[in-house]
């Protein structure tokens, strides 16, 4: 989803003023965190019955609560995708090194290093268990399942096209059963978006031209109810995190500052996610969002531990998008086939098929990741070969 940093995790950075150092292990943290709730939710819809189903108590509470947070952590990509893409943007113009044909360069190789490898795997594993099982998942009938196709999958090669140039939602479906590809469609265009606007505008308008694009973006995303538009304030938001984070020194000088603005941030998201089903879904996306900001542009200054550091590079910076791209067609493949797509009432049994789906998952990832995405460097350098010049 976002982009994964490979390099020491102190970064500098300047705002007309003298250099800010921000640890970015925080943001590596939220990045393996977001992932991992978004997995949790997954694997629950597909396991376990609804919460309206589940016996009453702490237990029960606390698992529906931890694993009902998927959207939220989607919010919290594009907020992190902001933050890092922008950064490297203005790093770039600051430094006289910016360039469309780099930019781009690094922008595909990140995504297409990994969605393309799981799209071929989407599509293995759909044929596979749809042959095995007649899964009615896979024709659509099964709408309780969160991310879960509305219709017949697509595996079809203008569908695998498609996603591969990223017009999933656009002018095609997600390929095959891997719902959560939508995300992706957004992720590329909001890349395309942002250097136009800032790059387009004089330095003193940017703003302005910002904050137009956002309110024009909502409005036409409401009235043709188009996601990608309404979530483009969401994406700008990490615009002004990284803002913040270069720019108000006193979070690079007074810790306990810092830790003040995560914690509200903190709390107004847990506010926010208990408030979703009384707002309204974009209002309440934009204030998520908001928050997340926040939370982003503290953590930006955090002090970090060795353990911390190991952690968030060695996981979170690194496996968390092939955990997003991958999870999905595995837990469909299964649900279909080891549990005929019945979920399960909350119960020792469900938490064991739980963990065993999300242990797979997250197994699937860790292939994923040595198998591909970290040899993204190698899919950079070919692109530089082979691109336009």
């Amino acid at each position: 989803m976002v982009e994964a940093r490979t390099a020491a995790p102190a970064i500098v950075l300047s705002a007309s003023g003298p250099a800010i150092k921000l640890d970015l292990v925080g943001i590596d943290a939220i990045r393996g965190l977001a992932a991992i709730l978004v997995l949790f939710s997954h694997a629950r819809h597909f396991v376990v019955q609804d919460y309206s189903t589940a016996p009453q108590g702490l237990v029960s509470t606390t698992f529906y609560a931890l694993t009902g947070l998927g959207h939220q952590a989607v919010i919290a990509f594009f907020v992190l995708s902001g933050f890092l893409i922008s950064r490297s943007v203005v790093r770039a113009e600051e430094s006289g090194n910016w360039s469309w044909r780099g930019y781009f360069t690094n922008r595909l190789a990140r995504l297409w290093t990994v969605l393309i490898p799981c799209l071929v795997l989407t599509a293995a594993l759909d044929l596979f268990t749809i042959e095995l099982t007649r899964s009615s998942f896979y024709a659509g009938e099964l709408n309780f399942y969160n991310s879960g196709p509305a219709g017949p999958v697509d595996l079809s090669p203008l569908a695998l096209i498609g996603n591969i140039l990223f017009l999933q939602t656009i002018l095609v479906p997600v390929f095959g059963s891997n719902g959560p590809l939508w995300s992706l469609a957004n992720e590329f265009w909001y890349y395309v978006a942002f250097p136009m606007i800032y790059f387009a505008s004089p330095q003193r308008f940017r703003d302005l031209a910002f904050v137009s694009s956002a309110m024009a973006a909502c409005v036409a995303g409401t009235l043709l109810d188009a996601q990608i538009l309404q979530l483009w304030p969401a994406w700008l938001a990490g615009y002004y995190a990284q803002r913040a984070a270069v720019t108000v020194r006193a979070f690079s000088r007074v810790r306990t500052l810092g830790s003040f603005a995560v914690l509200a941030g903190l709390a107004l998201i847990v506010i926010l996610s208990a408030a979703a089903s009384l707002l309204e879904g974009l209002v309440s996306d934009l204030l998520l969002a908001g928050a997340m900001a926040i939370v982003i542009s503290a953590l930006a200054h955090a002090n970090s531990t060795d353990i911390a550091t190991r952690l968030s590079s060695e996981w979170a910076a690194r496996a968390s998008y092939s955990l997003y791209v991958c999870h999905f067609p595995v837990l469909a493949a299964i649900s279909a086939i080891a549990l005929q797509n019945k979920r399960m009432p909350l119960g020792g049994e469900s938490f064991g098929m739980f963990a065993a789906l999300v242990v797979s998952a997250l197994g699937a990832a860790v292939v994923v990741y040595y198998a591909v995405e970290r040899h993204t460097d190698w899919t950079r350098r070919l692109l530089s070969a082979i691109g336009p010049r």
